[in-house]
């Protein structure tokens, strides 16, 4: 019985999370140039994907969402 919940909760998990995660090719553009817009796939960092095109943008908490110093407008496709 209990092997049967689990597995139904790892079925519906995996359904969820095929519906709910982006997947594919996200377009970047910085400061309004789209000329210099960067194309990276989803789940990616925004600032490794800016750092792997030296684009430097200070983080004093590396990137974990916890100071506030990278600040970036979402204009759109953003979830």
């Amino acid at each position: 019985m209990l092997t049967a919940v689990v597995v139904s909760l790892v079925g519906l998990l995996m359904i969820a999370r095929r519906q709910l995660v982006a997947t594919g090719d996200v377009t970047i553009t910085v400061n309004g140039d789209a000329d210099k817009a960067l194309q990276t796939s989803a789940g990616s960092t925004l600032l490794g994907t800016l750092a792997d095109n030296q684009i430097f943008i200070p983080s004093a908490c590396g990137g974990k969402g916890s100071c506030g110093v990278c600040k970036v407008k979402v204009l759109d496709g953003g979830g």
